[in-house]
């Protein structure tokens, strides 16, 4: 593969990958794996070239950056969104389904009731809102492997598309505010 192909191909051309939501974690992996051994600076160091050193640090960033964009959720559905025209800013509010807001509501004074209660309340709530959330998170990652199937994205389903990332960015904000329940150390 030409180094300048590489830098030039969008996320999914270069794992090889057709452009969509649902994909598979093992496969990105795989492939990802597999560029990364040939890109990896380390490859060209014995060249002493500081002009191959340099397009390869390039190639194997670029390699890790479509990596992390498309082994998440969130920011693969923003760049399919990007890719087919669509820009989304994060931090603007779309139209979220009041009863989503209500339910989100309703879970943090759950989560602010069983703090007042004592860690051990808190942790169980915790654990409890983290399954529940869990069910959420996956009905919207079903959402958006109908609504992201054809690509580019077509107009008639990108209000759709939109309000499903909102309400993706939205549970992930409310994930990581709960505590993480580990093993004592």
């Amino acid at each position: 593969m030409s180094s300048t192909g590489l830098l030039q191909k969008n996320f999914f051309e270069l794992f090889g990958i057709a452009p969509g939501f649902g994909l598979e974690p093992r496969a990105l992996e795989e492939s990802w794996k597999r560029l990364q051994a040939v890109v990896h600076p380390d490859k060209v160091a014995s060249e002493g070239l500081s002009s191959s050193r340099r397009l390869a640090v390039e190639m194997s960033t670029r390699v890790n950056e479509a990596y992390q964009t498309l082994s998440s959720p969130l920011k693969r559905a923003l760049y399919l969104m990007e890719l087919s025209g669509f820009q989304l800013d994060p931090e603007v509010s779309a139209k979220v389904p009041l009863a989503f807001l209500e339910q989100q509501m309703a879970w943090r004074e759950k989560l602010d009731e069983a703090k007042s209660q004592g860690q051990q309340a808190y942790s169980q709530a915790a654990v409890l809102l983290r399954a529940q959330l869990g069910i959420q998170l996956s009905q919207i990652h079903n959402e958006l492997s109908v609504l992201l199937c054809v690509f580019p994205v077509p107009e008639s389903t990108a209000d759709s598309v939109k309000q499903s990332i909102q309400s993706l960015m939205f549970l992930e904000r409310f994930e990581q505010s709960l505590p993480h329940q580990g093993p004592p150390l």
